[in-house]
């Protein structure tokens, strides 16, 4: 019985996705993460629950087969949680929670979601102030943890800045 040939589809910060070729006399696979098996019929299984910025071996063999290929991968950073703490017409105050291994975070805002205003943020800072926007206008706002060959954005967030008040 041939090896399979093991590939990752998608890599999360808690998930990982894989898939390989079907074996036609197989029963059923046996999959590896760092020496602890668990049983699929399918060709395909998704790791969840996995820790954040963490290296794992997987392989898998067809039952009674060869183990495929290794694979060595490493999941993402957290993702950070952004919070808006105050919104007036010109400026949002954004905060988010420390990323453990972020080297920098990166800002990104504007009124699409192309994000062309970037800012870079100090590692020991978990907040920015985004100044000079313009009143009642929408903004996507999403922040980046930074480390070496990681880089996992905050989901995107629509915030609109308040109307001009005239006194």
């Amino acid at each position: 019985m041939p090896a399979p040939v093991l590939v990752y589809k998608d890599i999360t910060d808690a998930t990982v996705d894989l898939s390989w070729n079907a074996i036609d006399t197989a029963a059923y696979y046996i999959v590896e993460l760092n020496g602890t098996t668990t049983t699929t019929p399918n060709n395909f299984y998704k790791y969840t629950g996995l820790t954040p910025d963490t290296a794992y071996s997987i392989r898998v063999m067809a039952y009674d087969g060869l183990w495929s290929n290794t694979l060595d991968i490493k999941t993402d950073l957290n993702k950070p949680a952004v919070a808006v703490k105050t919104i007036t017409a010109s400026s949002l105050d954004l905060s988010w929670n420390n990323v453990s291994n972020a080297l920098y975070y990166t800002v990104y805002y504007d009124t699409n979601s192309q994000f062309t205003s970037v800012k870079t943020v100090d590692v020991s800072q978990n907040s920015y102030l985004i100044t000079g926007l313009n009143p009642n206008t929408t903004y996507y706002i999403s922040v980046a943890a930074n480390a070496l060959l990681d880089v996992n954005d905050s989901i995107s967030t629509q915030i609109t800045t308040k109307l001009n008040h005239r006194s």
